[in-house]
Parts: C-alpha cells; structure tokens; sequence
C-alpha cells in the first residue's frame, strides 16, 4: 500500500495536526493574559482559546480513531458524537468522517465565537464571523449527511465535483498557512500547514479510487 492510499497516513497527519492544535490553543489562552496586545481583550480571547481547544482534541481523538483502523472507537469521539461510527480503515469512511469533523468543529468554534464576541472590542465583527461560521458548518453537516444516506443521486454527483474543487482550494491553502505568525507560531504554522496539505493530497487522490467513485455513482 502506498503513502497517500494508507488511511493511516491521514490518521496520523490528523493526529499530530491535533497536538500542535492543543498547544497552540493553551499558547493563545495563556497568551490572553500576558500578551499586551491581548490584555484588554482577555475574556473574549479565553472564550476562543478554549472553543480552539476543543476543537483540537476533537481532531487528535479523530485522528487516533483513524490510526486505530476498523471500528475502533475513541471515547471523546463517541461522547460528543463527532462521528457516525462508520469504518474508519475504508477511503470513504474516512473521508466522510472527515467531513463531518469539519463542519461539527467549525459549528462550535462559531459558536464560541459568537460568545467570546462580548469580550472584544469589534463585538458586531465577532458576532458576523460566528454566524458565518455556524452557517458554513450546519451547511458541511448538512452534505455530510446526504452523502452518506446510502441513496446514491446526482446531488452526489455534484458534491464528487465540488468536493474535488474543496480539495483543491485546501491543498492550496494549507501551503499559503505554512509561513503565518512568528516565533513558536511560525513553527507550529509551517508543521501544520505540511500535515494539511498531506491531508488534503490524500483527499483528492481518495477522490478518484474505484470505491469511492462508485460511493458517488460516478
């Protein structure tokens, strides 16, 4: 099996994307309090941090779960019920799954989002990129679940093609993400946005494998 057709290679990206995740949340929450910058705003930069936080642990217990294979199940993943329980050692499993992560996490950090917004300054900017955040994740849940309700229709299809786009933007983006911040930053920055962009190759090469296609009724 190669690199990018072992679902594990995508489970221990995620995993350690999980990792540097935790740290730079605890980095951003602690930094609430002895950054200068962040001291006028400290209780809507701690909301975000621990939104950040939980959303980092979402990903590195997903990320155990795939490098667990099969059915293997995570605690922190069946509590909050981040996912459906589906194989996690097939192409589509994981790539469906990972769907799923993504819109669950990008609801809750909108959520924290729209919370912590009392807490800065810019309270209506805040409160905007909540909503839009929730929106943007109810709408991935939303295509979660029609791609995987087992009815194969031309909306699936259609998310083949769109998914592909997505893919496509991601890998783009995860090489732009590499050279944000300074200092520790920079460096979880530049690891992170390599993770991702292995991720998101595995993604797109997924996209084309015979079973997934046929998952797609392409």
């Amino acid at each position: 099996m190669s690199f990018l057709d072992d679902t594990k290679t995508v489970g221990t990206a995620i995993w350690a994307i999980g990792i540097l995740e935790i740290i730079a949340a605890i980095i951003l929450f602690v930094g609430a309090f002895v950054d200068d910058d962040m001291n006028d705003e400290v209780v809507g930069w701690v909301i975000l941090g621990v939104g950040e936080l939980i959303c980092a642990i979402i990903y590195f217990a997903f990320g155990q779960q795939i490098r667990g294979g099969k059915q293997v199940h995570n605690k922190i993943i069946d509590k909050l019920e981040v996912t459906s329980g589906e194989d996690t050692s097939s192409k589509f499993g994981v790539l469906t799954q990972l769907v799923h992560v993504v819109g669950y996490t990008t609801v809750v950090i909108g959520i924290f989002y729209i919370i912590g917004s009392f807490g800065f300054d810019d309270i209506g900017g805040s409160i905007v990129t909540g909503i839009i955040d929730l929106i943007i994740g109810i709408i991935i849940l939303w295509v979660y679940k029609k791609i995987t309700d087992g009815n194969v229709t031309t909306f699936d299809k259609v998310m083949w093609v769109v998914l592909i786009v997505v893919f496509i933007i991601c890998i783009i983006s995860a090489l732009l993400s590499m050279f944000g911040g300074d200092g520790v930053g920079l460096i979880i920055s530049l690891i992170v946005g390599i993770l991702n962009f292995i991720v998101y190759i595995c993604m797109l090469v997924w996209m084309f494998d015979a079973d997934v296609k046929a998952k797609f009724g392409m």
